[in-house]
């Protein structure tokens, strides 16, 4: 249920908003006791919906401002998100093994296949 009613209706730059909610969602959903692989939901469409939908909200701000400092600072926030996950997919790759290779093959990090 959405508690905005403004946000039920599509609105340019709202797209960062999906993937962060519906990655929430899916992770936030369940209590689990040992790690899973999650594969379901956004997450058959993108490997880290939570960071990608952060990295378009700051892209949102580059097309708002529509300068040259916000492009920077999104160029910098975009390989720091990138860094955080890379980072947590060796974790992962240690933690659940053949199954997360799997998965990575068949879900890209960043740009989700519809």
């Amino acid at each position: 249920r959405c508690l905005i009613p403004e946000l039920k209706k599509p609105r340019p730059l709202v797209g960062e908003l999906h993937f962060a909610k519906k990655g929430h969602d899916v992770i936030f959903g369940e209590v689990h006791e040992k790690a899973i692989l999650i594969n379901k939901g956004i997450f058959t469409k993108v490997r880290h919906p939570i960071y990608l939908g952060a990295i378009l909200f700051y892209l949102g701000f580059v097309f708002f401002t529509f300068s040259l400092i916000s492009f920077g600072l999104w160029i910098i926030i975009f390989i720091f998100y990138d860094y955080i996950a890379r980072y947590e997919e060796v974790i992962l790759v240690h933690t659940l093994g053949e199954a997360y290779e799997s998965y990575m093959k068949e879900v890209p990090r960043w740009i989700p296949r519809l």
